[in-house]
Formats: structure tokens, C-alpha cells, sequence
């Protein structure tokens, strides 16, 4: 058995205590179905952790990273759900298009097509104004949209009935607000439009630590980004607001795939990204690591899943 790279104590031992489980898995190469185009940031993330998996795993197997973009994900994910269960083709996913693209019926999977593995990152997002808009809190906007109902306008990422937008819908029922969204084809014709200040605000990741103009307001994510710059932004669970939303980044495997194969997947997976390599590394996006098993992965995917499809039934769009 190949000794384990420097890693988490604890996380080393959770390796070595499932190893024992199956000793003769993995006997060949894992497949890791990436559903983004290779270059980016996912594939990236993907790449790293793939990377370090192999380094932990006993027999040394390589984990090969297969690119299949395109259906806004989901044709790499259906990819996976008619794959054998056997362990040996996982991928990695972002929220969307496991809690919410399948309750549009146009996909050939659901959510319980899968095993979730491990959660690996959050991607905080927060509700954002111009940075010299006049409204500097939550008070402010709520104040400001109470006499003005439905004038204050904003985009999301990913447009109508995404992540994003369902999140800001939650928070302007919270505040017991109208507002109104603006559907823009992609993020760069959205940002574009609140430099320009064509509308007023943004739900995305903030943008003021790298020169641009989304001030956040509030987190709807529980975690931040990492940075100094939004030391001071509070989330909406500490403004008890009762809202918040997760967009995370992690690995699922075909459902039917063996608990003690899911298991040894979830603790390479932890050695991994605990490792100093893939730290250093994470801390250059600013996101934060959110480690989280198989059992906890599960039950936030559940939960998002079951209240995606409250809200995309409550805001018609889908029945």
C-alpha cells in the first residue's frame, strides 16, 4: 500500500480505517466525469483534487479527469447516472445542476440518481448594490424598496429560475420586499450592466476585491469569501434573517454504489483537500473549504433539493 502524502492526522487515519473495507478497490483508474468545459475554475478545482486522491489511495490508481460540458451541466451528470456503480466513475458537480435542473423534467436523472460523496468548497454569494449606491445596508434596501415596490431591479447568475435568483427571491420574501429580476444572457452582459448601472444589484460573489463594483450587502451563503474586504458583511443567518442558501462544489457516484466504496471515495477525497498543496491553492480563489462526508452531503442536498422545488413550483415555473 502506497504511504499516504503529508495530510490531516485525522483525516489520514479515516483513510487507513476504510481501506480495510475493500482491499481490493480501486484495482484500475477512476473516472472523473467533469461537466465544464476543461480550463476552468472547476475543472480545475476537479483537477487538483483528482491529483491528490490519487497520491492517497491504496494501489495508486490514476484519476482521469473526462470533460463532458454542455445542458448547463447535466449532460455530465446523466453521463454518470447511467454509469455502472461500482466506484469507479464519480464526478464532480456544483449545486445547480443536482437540486434544481431535474425538477424542469428535462433531464434524465433526479437527484436520488445519485450517491452524494463529499462536499468539498462553498461558493459564497451575497445580494449586492453598485459600490457608490446610496443604499449601504439591509435596512437601507428594505426601506428603500418599501416605498418604491418592485423599482429595485437586479440580475443573478445563471438568469430565470437559477440558484442565484431562487436565493434572492428568499431573502426579498424575508424582508417583506418586491423586487424585480432582470434575466441577462451570461455573467459578463450582467456585470457589464451594473457598472453601467442599468440595474441596481447583483446576486453573485462579490467583486470588490478584485477592482469591481458589486458591494455586498448581505451573505445568503453562511460562509464568505475569504478576503479582508468583506470582514465586515454580515450573512443573513447572523442578521437572523432566517435565509440562507448553499452553492458548494462537490463529488457524487452513481446510486447503487456501495456505502464502504462511497466511504473510502469521501476520505481520499478529505485527505486531499486538508492537504497543505491544495489549501495554498484554494486560498488563491478565496473560497472557502467546507469538507462535509457522505451523510451530511446528503441531507444538504436534500434539503436543497426539496426547497428548490418549492420555490420553482411557487414562482411558476415549473407546476
Amino acid at each position: 500500500m502506497k504511504i499516504l502524502p503529508k495530510i490531516a492526522t485525522s483525516a489520514a487515519l479515516a483513510v487507513s480505517a476504510t481501506l480495510v473495507l475493500a482491499d481490493d478497490y480501486p484495482s484500475r483508474p477512476i473516472e472523473l466525469i467533469v461537466p465544464y468545459q476543461a480550463g476552468g475554475l472547476s475543472d480545475a478545482m476537479a483537477r487538483k483534487v483528482a491529483a491528490g486522491m490519487s497520491e492517497a489511495l491504496p494501489n495508486s490508481p490514476e484519476v482521469v479527469v473526462i470533460n463532458k460540458p454542455g445542458g448547463a451541466a447535466t449532460i455530465g451528470l446523466t453521463s454518470l447516472s447511467k454509469a455502472d456503480p461500482d466506484g469507479y466513475t464519480i464526478a464532480f458537480t456544483t449545486s445547480s445542476p443536482i437540486a434544481i435542473q431535474p425538477h424542469y423534467g428535462k433531464v434524465a436523472y433526479t437527484a436520488d440518481s445519485f450517491v452524494p460523496v463529499a462536499k468539498v468548497t462553498e461558493i459564497p454569494a451575497s445580494f449586492n448594490v453598485h459600490k457608490d449606491s446610496d443604499i449601504k445596508s439591509v435596512e437601507d434596501l428594505a426601506a428603500w424598496a418599501k416605498e418604491n415596490p418592485g423599482k429595485f431591479t437586479y440580475a443573478s447568475t445563471g438568469g430565470l429560475g437559477s440558484g442565484t435568483h431562487l436565493a434572492a427571491e428568499d431573502f426579498a420574501e424575508a424582508l417583506g420586499i418586491e423586487i424585480r429580476h432582470v434575466p441577462f444572457e451570461g455573467t459578463a452582459a450582467m456585470t457589464s450592466a451594473l457598472a453601467g448601472k442599468q440595474i441596481m444589484g447583483t446576486m453573485q460573489s462579490p467583486d470588490l476585491h478584485r477592482g469591481g463594483n458589486a458591494r455586498p450587502l448581505v451573505y445568503l451563503t453562511n460562509l464568505k469569501l475569504a478576503n479582508p474586504a468583506y470582514d465586515d458583511t454580515p450573512t443573513a443567518t447572523e442578521m437572523g434573517l432566517g435565509v440562507s442558501t448553499s452553492f458548494f462544489t462537490g463529488f457524487i457516484a452513481p446510486a447503487g454504489t456501495a456505502q464502504d466504496r462511497a466511504d473510502m471515495l469521501a476520505d481520499v477525497i478529505q485527505a486531499a483537500v486538508e492537504s497543505d498543496d491544495f489549501v495554498e491553492w484554494l486560498a488563491k480563489t478565496n473560497f472557502p473549504l467546507d469538507y462535509q462526508g457522505p451523510e451530511a452531503f446528503a441531507e444538504l442536498l436534500n434539503d436543497m433539493s426539496a426547497r428548490s422545488r418549492e420555490q420553482l413550483a411557487a414562482m411558476g415555473l415549473i407546476d
